[in-house]
């Protein structure tokens, strides 16, 4: 069941939604009073936004530009990844042919999508895109420590990750933490996000207890400067470790307590809430608790395929781990059932 967007209260029958179909309210009362903070976010009035801009200032304008970046914002905190970087791809070429444009502005966008491309998983296009905005930003702030710099080296250091290019990684990421810190202090959020990338450099490296005592920092620093669905997703990570590092109790309590936040602020069946389901499938799975793993597997699988589809990897992830989970309960054809599946959207 949906929770409320503005009282966090379960979304019965009788329930309202927005047109958007991203903000669910227990009333009327409550889409009415909840209107004016779900208009910054909901896709349907931010298109309508740059409708307005394209045919006052022009489809090539810079307001237009904005306005693109703006609807490609909300579509990369839910996740729609291929059309936040149509957005961000779109509103980066009307700037480049803009001489009115802003070269940080510029550069803010190919940050962006950079970003965006390397959780699609295309890192080499995002280097691409990331050293341009680097050398965009080392143009406009030289030498001086600006928090543009710094993001820019963040985004660079997690792109030369995936490339496992780690001691160049953490060399950007090293570089960014100490000049966050020394910008904003070390108990910032931006200190945190850095804290947090160099962390999951570690694991890559499989410095698994290094980075565990890192993610624990940064979350430790999140739960005092950020709100709690922010501090979810971090959660993930930190559970996920707690697991692989042994602390199997601990890593349930963690991905629980991120589950439960994931439900109170973007609903029950939420794309964040099928990752944390996936997650604790797995953690169960670890700890031979087969029936709390199946169970939970289970609803990751239909959740998963509401929000993602049918086709997509993390369906086929959770099909994976379903698998795992029968075949230790030693249900075979279950297992093969869904290993196939799993292995025909991976194909």
């Amino acid at each position: 069941m949906e929770s409320c967007y503005r009282c966090h209260r379960p979304v019965g029958d009788q329930g309202e939604h927005c047109q958007c179909k991203h903000a669910f309210y227990c009333s009327a009362k409550c889409k009415t009073a909840h209107a004016k903070a779900h208009a910054l976010v909901c896709t349907v009035e931010l298109k309508k936004q740059l409708d307005t801009s394209a045919k006052k200032f022009g489809p090539t304008s810079c307001e237009t530009a904005a306005a693109i970046i703006r609807l490609a914002d909300v579509y990369d905190d839910q996740d729609r990844e291929a059309a936040a970087e149509a957005g961000y791809a779109e509103a980066q070429s009307i700037l480049r042919d803009n001489k009115a444009a802003e070269a940080s502005k510029l550069a803010s966008t190919l940050q962006k999508l950079a970003n965006t491309r390397l959780r699609l998983g295309r890192a080499k296009e995002a280097l691409i895109d990331v050293e341009e905005a680097s050398s965009i930003f080392a143009k406009v702030h030289g030498d001086e420590r600006h928090v543009d710099t710094a993001g820019c080296l963040v985004v660079e250091g997690e792109v030369l990750g995936a490339l496992t290019r780690y001691q160049e990684a953490l060399e950007r990421l090293e570089r960014a933490y100490e000049m966050l810190k020394a910008l904003f202090g070390e108990t910032h959020e931006k200190v945190a996000g850095a804290l947090s990338s160099i962390a999951h450099i570690l694991m890559s490296k499989g410095k698994k207890n290094a980075a565990l005592k890192m993610y624990e920092k940064a979350v430790g620093i999140q739960r005092k400067t950020m709100g709690e669905a922010r501090v979810g997703i971090s959660l993930l990570n930190l559970g996920r470790l707690y697991v692989e590092t042994g602390a199997h109790e601990k890593g349930v309590i963690t991905l629980q307590e991120g589950l439960n936040i994931a439900k109170r602020t973007c609903g029950a069946h939420s794309l964040v809430a099928g990752k944390f389901m996936v997650t604790i499938g797995w953690a169960y799975t670890e700890m031979k608790r087969n029936n709390a793993a199946h169970s939970v597997l289970e609803e990751a699988v239909q959740v998963l395929r509401r929000e993602r589809g049918e086709g997509h990897e993390d369906v086929a992830d959770a099909l994976y781990h379903l698998s795992v989970c029968e075949l230790q309960m030693k249900d075979t054809f279950g297992a093969k059932t869904h290993v196939k599946e799993a292995q025909g959207i991976y194909d």
